[in-house]
């Protein structure tokens, strides 16, 4: 919870300097950022590689979290959703259900 907070932290920090800037930031930046505070969380220990043309992250390799319990499938789901905001992902609030989308 406490690594959820401090993305939002490092997100609206980033966007307010943007904005007082004069420049909103893009989707990417915004994503970027996230990135950023997601490998700072996890002491560094992730390699990201960034697809510039999609503005999502290309593949993303480290040591194993140990945050997360369950099957597989479970654990990835709950991965993907902690950081759906690198990954460009929308989470139905009525459903629960996955949907690809753009966001901010």
């Amino acid at each position: 919870m406490q690594s959820f907070k401090l993305a939002i932290l490092f997100t609206l920090l980033f966007c307010v300097s943007s904005v007082m800037l004069g420049q909103p930031p893009s989707k990417q930046e915004i994503r970027k950022a996230n990135m950023e505070s997601f490998k700072e969380k996890h002491d560094n220990k992730f390699s990201i590689r960034w697809d510039e043309k999609a503005g999502l992250p290309k593949s993303i390799r480290g040591h194993r979290i140990s945050d997360y319990s369950g099957t597989p499938l479970e654990i990835a789901k709950q991965f993907l959703k902690d950081e759906k905001v690198m990954f460009g992902i929308l989470y139905s609030s009525t459903r629960g259900k996955c949907l690809m989308a753009e966001i901010v």
